[in-house]
This record gives structure tokens, C-alpha cells and sequence, in this order.
């Protein structure tokens, strides 16, 4: 969905696109999906970050638990979102979105997100902007998703189907910039260049041993002033289970 509706000029002008598969479950390493992109986006750059990380890897990050395997998972996230931020610094680009695999993107997201950001007169006192807003979400008419019966019903499918975030007839929705007053994960967080590197640190010092998405916005990004989100919502998270409810037992087995 990143590259429906958006100008192939705009794309490779203002994109410096990565893509890492990160995933660690046994027996699903290794996507045929991955192949095929890699062959069919030769403007993007592809990264196997599927090994698991060794002991001393996940220590260093104060994972170093008895649950192994939860270590790999929460911890392995962790170092994963570390490569991420640090890969763009090497790209030079004024901006760092970080997005997870289960995002659905709205039409010409690219176009709109630029848009977006240049409502900003100064990157110095913002330090994330996210493109997923659940709180403001025209899809989903204001519902929970923490509702499990909204989760669970049909209503969950129909209101954030991928169908209304890839309809050309999006394309004229206007979109501004809120104070994010609310916390939930990163599926889809954009940070200035400027802040990436004081972002490390913090995760170095601040987030061992913690969940990720919890740290940096809890923590990091605490003042609603500091952290801004698109009202409504650039973006749709399909993925249902989290790892800080532990709803996907298979992870952990």
C-alpha cells in the first residue's frame, strides 16, 4: 500500500525505502512475498534481519530473562528498531518513518505525508509524528480497537478494511497535524533527523530491558506537545495481537 497512488518521480526523489524481514518464528522466516518484491522494487534496498539474536546480543540490551524465547521476541524488537533509526541516519533524509508489516496506507500516502509535515515551522520541539491515529479514525467511527467485542466482530473488519485506505476517492480527504494525547504503539512513527540520534541514546539508557513502543512513547515522547499524530488517520493497523498483552501465544512457545 506505500506505493499506491503516489508519482514514481516522487518515490524516487523523496523515498530512500528499506525493507528488513525481522521475522524469527520457526518455520516462517522465510517469505516467497519477499523474493517477489525484491525482484519487482529494484529502487529498494532489502535486509535479512530474521537470525535470532545471540544471548549476548539480547544482555546488552537487558534481555536477559529466563523466558528465552519472550526475549527473543520483545528483545529482538528492540535491536530490530535500533538498526532501523540507524539506518537512517546513514541515508541522510529529513525524515525517519519506521513502519511495522501489518500497516495499510491511505492513497498517495507519500504525497500526503510530505504534505503533512510541512505544516511543521520548526522540527525543533516535535519529536515524533505518527501516521496511525486510532483515536481519530473516520474508518472506524470513533469504536475502541481495544474493544475485543469491536476486535472480534465484523464491524472490525468492515470499518478498517484495506479497501478504504487504498480508494483513489481518499485522495481528497484534508489531513492536518494534533497533539497525540493518547499512548499506543509505532506501527507507523515518523522522528526529524535531528532527534534520531538522542532517540538512540535513550534506548540504550532508558528502554533495557522494556518494551519498545511503550518506552519511547511513555517515556521519550511523554508531553502530547512532543509527539504529534495525522487527524484522521494516515494509516490502518490490521495486526490484532500485541506483544505487551501477549495475545499471540505462538510467539513465545
Amino acid at each position: 500500500s506505500l506505493l499506491r497512488g503516489n508519482d514514481p518521480k516522487t518515490l524516487d526523489k523523496e523515498v530512500n525505502l528499506h525493507i528488513a524481514n525481522v521475522e524469527r518464528r520457526p518455520c516462517r522466516c522465510h517469505y516467497q512475498l519477499f523474493d517477489e518484491l525484491e525482484a519487482r522494487l529494484p529502487f529498494a534496498t532489502f535486509h535479512d534481519w530474521s537470525r535470532k539474536y545471540s544471548v549476548s546480543e539480547l544482555s546488552n540490551f537487558g534481555f536477559d530473562w529466563n523466558n528465552t524465547n519472550r526475549a527473543q521476541f520483545v528483545g529482538g524488537q528492540q535491536i530490530d528498531y535500533t538498526r532501523a533509526l540507524n539506518l537512517c541516519l546513514e541515508t541522510g533524509s529529513a525524515w525517519c518513518t519506521i513502519m511495522e508489516d501489518d500497516v495499510i496506507l491511505t492513497h498517495r500516502y507519500i504525497e500526503k505525508f510530505l504534505q503533512l509535515v510541512s505544516q511543521i515551522n520548526t522540527v525543533d520541539n516535535i519529536l515524533t509524528v505518527s501516521s496511525y491515529n486510532p483515536h481519530n479514525d473516520r474508518f472506524s467511527k470513533g469504536r475502541k480497537i481495544t474493544s475485543n467485542d469491536y476486535v472480534k466482530s465484523k464491524l472490525y473488519e468492515d470499518d478498517r478494511s484495506a479497501r478504504a485506505y487504498i480508494d483513489p476517492s481518499t485522495s481528497n480527504v484534508q489531513y492536518q497535524l494534533d497533539s497525540l494525547t493518547k499512548t499506543y504503539g509505532i506501527s507507523s512513527n515518523s522522528y526529524p533527523r535531528g532527534v534520531i540520534r538522542d532517540l538512540l541514546q535513550f534506548i540504550k539508557k532508558q528502554c533495557k530491558g522494556t518494551i519498545t513502543d511503550l518506552c519511547i512513547m511513555r517515556e521519550w515522547a511523554a508531553s502530547p506537545s512532543l509527539k504529534k499524530a495525522a487527524s484522521p488517520s494516515l494509516a490502518n493497523h490490521i495486526g490484532h495481537y500485541s506483544e505487551h498483552r501477549l495475545g499471540d501465544d505462538s510467539m513465545f512457545e
